[in-house]
Formats: C-alpha cells, sequence, structure tokens
C-alpha cells in the first residue's frame, strides 16, 4: 500500500515537471522583455546620434562609426601644436577638396568647411542675407558676453537699430576728425615706452606682445571714452620704468631683456580678464556651456562688476557734459560713447519716445569695441612686426616710401603728426601693400562662420537650412596653392568677374609687392583676401582697425629700425587663442 503511494506521488511530480519548466521560461522571457527592450532603444538611439554626412561631400574616414565624429581627433591636433583653427586647415589639405564636412563636436550635424575663395567671397558678399547670414560660431562665442550686441543679432530689424546707434562711427569725419587725435595719443605712449625699453636693454631683444596688446586698447578705450577715460596702460608701463636702472637676463639659449609688469588700471585689467573667457570658450566643443561655467569664477565675477560700474559711471558723465535734456543744447561730440547716445537721443526724438540711455544694448555696444577690437588689432600688428623684422629689404623700402610721403616731418626731426598721417597714409602704396601682406598671411581670423538661411547650393552640392559653413582664411587659397575644383564642383559666380588666383610658386611668402600693379599703385584686388570678411556682415571696425594699425606702423617704423632678434626668438610658431597670434613676439631696437 505504501509502495503504490510512493509510486503515484513519484508519478505526480514527474509529470508535472513540463509544465513547471514552461512557466518559469515564460517567468524568465518576461523579466528579459524591459532589458531586450531597452537595448534595442539604445541601439536605435546610437544610429540617430552617429554623424549624418551630406550627401557628396567628402569627409573623414569612419567618422559615421563614433558618436564622437572628428572631436577626438581634432582635440589630438590641439594638445599637440596649441592650435585649434589650423586644424580645419589641415583637414581640408589632407581630404583634397574645396568643399568639406566636418563633426567636430559630439552629437553635432554636419559642419562645411569651404575654401574656396570665389564661392565664398560670393555667399558673403552677394549672397547675405538672402540665403545665408551670421554663423552660430560668433554667438556661441560671444553670446555670454555680450548677448545684445549687433554681432550676436541675425540681420534682422533689432540688428539694423544696434547699427544705427554706431553707424557714424566708422564715418571719415568721425575717424579722421575725432578718433584719430586720440588713438594717436595712445599710439604715442607705446613710442615713448620702447624707448625706455630700448635704452635698458642695452642692445637686448626683449618681449612686446603685452605692450602691443595694452597699447591697442588704450587706443579704442581713448577712441570709446576720450580724455574721460583715464590714464592708459601704457602710460603707467613708461612711469613705472622711470625708476629702473638695470633689467633681468632671460633665456636659456638665447638671452632677452625683461623686467616686472606695472600694474594696470583696474578697468583695464577687468576688459582683459573678461577678454580671456573667450579663449577658453573658442577652444571649446561646449562653448555654451563653458561661457556659463568660467562666468562663475571670482576673478571673471569681479571683473564683470567693474565694468559695469565703470561704463555706467561714464554714461552718467556723458549724459551730463552733453546736456542731453536741454533740446536747446548743442553737444561737441569728443568720443564714441558721446556719439551713441546723441544718436540715441535723436532716435528716441523721432520716435515719440523717452530716451533710455542705460540700454542693455549700449552697454554692450560700447563694451564691444573693447573686447572684439583690441585683441584682433593686437594680433595683426605683432605679426607685422615679425615680418618687417624678418624681412630688413622690405622694413628699408617702407621707411624710404614714409620719409619721402612726410618730408616735413623728416625736415623737422619730428613724427609725422595725427592729421598728416590721416591724409596721407592711405597714399603710401608700400605701406597699404605691406599691411596687406601681413594681415593675409597673419590669419588673425582663421574662420569665418555663415550659415544657410533655405537650402542652398555650394559648389554643385545642395546644402540644407541652418547648416553652419566654415569659410577659412588659412587654406588652399589663401596662403597656400587654391585646391582645384573636382568634376561637377560649379560656382555659383560662374560668368561673373573672378580674382586671379595667387601663383602656386610664392602664396606662402611675404612678398608686398603681389598688391602692387605694373605702376606701382595698390591694388586691393591682386588675389584672394578675406581678412575683415566681405558684405553687410563683414568686420564693422575694419576701418578703424586699418587706422590704428597705419599709425602704428608710421610711428614705429619712423623711429625705430627693427633688427634680427635669431632663429629662437624670431619664429612664425603660432598659437590659437580668441586669435591666430604669434607663440611670441621679440624684437631688437635701434632707435632712429
Amino acid at each position: 500500500m505504501l509502495h503504490a503511494r510512493m509510486n503515484i506521488t513519484r508519478m505526480n511530480i514527474t509529470s508535472n515537471r513540463p509544465e513547471a519548466s514552461k512557466a518559469n521560461g515564460a517567468s524568465l522571457d518576461h523579466n528579459l522583455l524591459p532589458f531586450i527592450s531597452v537595448g534595442f532603444l539604445a541601439i536605435l538611439l546610437y544610429v540617430k546620434l552617429l554623424p549624418k554626412p551630406l550627401p557628396g561631400i567628402p569627409h573623414t574616414k569612419n567618422v559615421t562609426r563614433s558618436l564622437f565624429g572628428d572631436t577626438i581627433p581634432m582635440l589630438r591636433y590641439r594638445r599637440k601644436t596649441n592650435q585649434l583653427y589650423d586644424w580645419f586647415r589641415y583637414e581640408a589639405e589632407r581630404i583634397g577638396s574645396p568643399i568639406i564636412q566636418l563633426f567636430p563636436a559630439p552629437f553635432s550635424k554636419s559642419l562645411v568647411i569651404l575654401t574656396d575663395f570665389q564661392e565664398a567671397y560670393d555667399i558673403m558678399a552677394r549672397r547675405t542675407p538672402r540665403e545665408f547670414d551670421r554663423g552660430q560660431f560668433g554667438p556661441e562665442l560671444f553670446d555670454g558676453l555680450l548677448p545684445d550686441h549687433h554681432l550676436n543679432q541675425t540681420t534682422n530689424e533689432v540688428w539694423k537699430a544696434n547699427r544705427y546707434l554706431v553707424n557714424g562711427l566708422m564715418s571719415p569725419s568721425f575717424l579722421n576728425n575725432i578718433a584719430a587725435p586720440q588713438v594717436y595719443h595712445a599710439l604715442s605712449e607705446l613710442v615713448g615706452l620702447w624707448e625706455r625699453k630700448t635704452q635698458l636693454s642695452n642692445g637686448l631683444p626683449f618681449a612686446v606682445a603685452t605692450d602691443v596688446c595694452h597699447t591697442a586698447l588704450d587706443g579704442l578705450w581713448a577712441f570709446t571714452f576720450g580724455p574721460a577715460g583715464g590714464k592708459g596702460a601704457s602710460h603707467t608701463a613708461r612711469e613705472s620704468l622711470q625708476a629702473v636702472r638695470q633689467v633681468s637676463l632671460s633665456g636659456n639659449t638665447a638671452t632677452f631683456a625683461e623686467w616686472r609688469s606695472s600694474d594696470l588700471p583696474p578697468t583695464l585689467q577687468a576688459v582683459l580678464t573678461m577678454t580671456e573667457r573667450l579663449g577658453w570658450v573658442a577652444s571649446s566643443p561646449f562653448p555654451r556651456p563653458t561661457h556659463w561655467l568660467i562666468s562663475c569664477l571670482p576673478a571673471q565675477r569681479k571683473a564683470h562688476r567693474i565694468k559695469e560700474d565703470f561704463i555706467k559711471d561714464q554714461l552718467d558723465k556723458t549724459v551730463e557734459r552733453l546736456d542731453l535734456n536741454d533740446p536747446e543744447a548743442q553737444p561737441k561730440i569728443t568720443c564714441a560713447i558721446d556719439y551713441i547716445l546723441h544718436r540715441e537721443h535723436s532716435n528716441a526724438a523721432k520716435q515719440g519716445r523717452p530716451p533710455n540711455y542705460y540700454s542693455r544694448v549700449i552697454f554692450d555696444e560700447i563694451f564691444g569695441f573693447l573686447v572684439a577690437g583690441h585683441d584682433t588689432s593686437s594680433t595683426a600688428f605683432t605679426w607685422m612686426l615679425k615680418y618687417l623684422t624678418a624681412n630688413p629689404t622690405v622694413q628699408s623700402t617702407l621707411r624710404a616710401a614714409l620719409h619721402k610721403a612726410f618730408p616735413s616731418a623728416l625736415a623737422e626731426h619730428r613724427p609725422p603728426s595725427a592729421t598728416e598721417i590721416t591724409i596721407s597714409a592711405s597714399q603710401i602704396t608700400y605701406l597699404s601693400a605691406v599691411m596687406r601682406e601681413a594681415l593675409r598671411l597673419g590669419t588673425v581670423a582663421p574662420i569665418l562662420s555663415r550659415s544657410t538661411t533655405a537650402e542652398v547650393t555650394i559648389l554643385g552640392h545642395v546644402i540644407p537650412k541652418n547648416t553652419t559653413v566654415f569659410i577659412l582664411n588659412n587654406g588652399p587659397g589663401m596662403v597656400q596653392p587654391a585646391t582645384p575644383l573636382a568634376l561637377g564642383m560649379n560656382r555659383t559666380t560662374q560668368g561673373k568677374r573672378e580674382t586671379a588666383p595667387w601663383a602656386a610658386d610664392d602664396v606662402c611668402l611675404f612678398r608686398p609687392e603681389r598688391w602692387l600693379d605694373a605702376e606701382g599703385k595698390f591694388d586691393e584686388n591682386a588675389g584672394p583676401f578675406l581678412a575683415f570678411g566681405a558684405g553687410p556682415r563683414g568686420c564693422y571696425g575694419r576701418k578703424l582697425a586699418y587706422m590704428t594699425m597705419e599709425m602704428m606702423m608710421v610711428l614705429v617704423v619712423w623711429r625705430f629700425e627693427l633688427l634680427d632678434v635669431g632663429e629662437e626668438l624670431g619664429g612664425f610658431e603660432a598659437i590659437d587663442i580668441l586669435t591666430h597670434r604669434p607663440k611670441n613676439c621679440f624684437v631688437r631696437l635701434r632707435e632712429l
């Protein structure tokens, strides 16, 4: 009986095993289902986030297999060379096409790189703003610092209103009669500073990049605020050297003179501190978060507060000085801030509204002159110094041209005056050629950014709306032999007058004569050149920059001979921060 029960029980257990196994399998499948779904969705998301190249445009091999696109090679190149903008040139040259596409940030859309000058000029001069507008690179760079500046606006009514406030500042009458004397005084301080340093250095080279940077800021400070802006950095530095009797010697294999830097006025230091932020932002794959993080640093917050307080104080003084609340007053304009407030006063009267002298637009337009102007101008002039030092024949020819252009100053043993320079500088063809050539090779702004506002065609390729296009100033066609167009690449400029390309055998050389025609006249259209961009979104302050650099060049070459500084101190290595600047800039001067 017991044996029978055991058999029955064994049979029941055995008969239940398949059913239990099925139940466990079903339960296991049910538990795995969420993981399978998540894995499937992750694969779909991964595929969706992979770079999606535009059809037909060359790109880096295997770029479509990594979420990071070209980010890692870009950062590796920057770490190796200290240059970021040069990587875009390197890729364009390596791929060997006048139009390529890159993915320089994780999860980014295609970034189109263009090196063909004719197509680039057509985009900026003829197709903006109809098909193109300012690119995203500018707003990403400046939005955290100058959100209401016209540089950040698309070409719309807001942009036009902002430009209305500052338009007349680049007129010949304002530049020659109001700005030139202020800028000239600031630049004369640089000459005085270098006279003192030349006396102290005993024939040794000394570094001048900081001096040039501070002087460019002094010039823009005087342009913006006039005499009320206070003492400049060059004046302060020269005063600090009056009591110095000896200098320190530095360098391992090349000896040069140096001395302790003087402390800058807090307002000038605040501008430089805030400008430093732009260098970090420009080199980051995530510019907007980088802006925000750096702005939280104590030094940045302090600099922002000093800047805001100073501009507010200058606005208060200007409103009172110009007596803008008196309709009968005839204000005397002495600087940019005077002009801007007077413009706001007139515009408000026309529109039947009270003037707003303290709007964020006015704050940002004023601050924009200092931020956007001093770094580019100073970088350009350091390249000019290096090219003149390395080419003594060019330097001698330029000095002879200056002596011929300013006979009264030469006879009276004095430097040319501000008035003499503004009247005659543009007529000195060799001066224009030297400046143009240094700007071409120096590639201060290596990249010009535009965004498509509609579906467009570039060199025969269809480009979707809202695509960023980088136009290279530092690549083929500009400072290297142009890359020929492949079959099927048609320019939109076909049938129109085209600028002849630079000769491939000397495009890399510093040769100012390329800008002179057979009669020795300056020809600004002698070859490809986009240092200041072109069209309605070209560099607004280029006329002021030219005037400042002309004055710098005349005053320095007139007063000093730039002697050889040796191979170690005189190389042409560069670094990319906000601009493409020389790694170092030394001069060895002889007073004339």
